[in-house]
């Protein structure tokens, strides 16, 4: 509301996919992210209605700067598989991209990453050799 005052618009409506969509949204960047797209989409919706085909492309495909993290998405081929298998498939891709950038984020240090995760240590080493994850060379085990 604050933002189609400030431009002098309507305040747009918004249609239900486009909601959900801002609604299942992650919001790296906070308040700010948000209120940047609030104040841009009052600014360029048509018909003071906010459509799913005005949300920007970082919104509607997420990616992080962490090689891989925020790209579980359902894969409509997983439909193919059993519900057990296709369920340890985003079960095995969470574990891969989690430890991953929580060892990246720890610079390697695997008691700290188990300490940030909750986990014990043994469990981390354990799926590091699961998920055949590489080790950086400052890892410290």
């Amino acid at each position: 509301k604050a933002f189609s005052i400030k431009n002098g618009r309507e305040q747009p409506t918004f249609q239900k996919k486009a909601l959900d969509t801002l609604m299942h949204y992650s919001w790296p960047g906070n308040v700010r992210e948000l209120q940047n797209l609030m104040e841009r989409l009052v600014i360029l919706c048509i018909d003071d209605q906010v459509t799913f085909e005005d949300l920007p492309d970082n919104i509607l495909s997420p990616t992080s700067s962490i090689e891989g993290v925020g790209s579980i998405q359902f894969n409509e081929a997983l439909v193919d598989l059993k519900f057990k298998d296709a369920k340890q498939e985003i079960v095995t891709t969470f574990e891969r991209q989690y430890l991953s950038a929580l060892l990246k984020k720890h610079n390697g240090n695997i008691s700290s990453a188990a300490r940030h995760a909750g986990i014990d240590r043994r469990t981390i080493h354990r799926l590091i050799n699961e998920l055949d994850l590489p080790l950086r060379k400052n890892t410290v085990i």
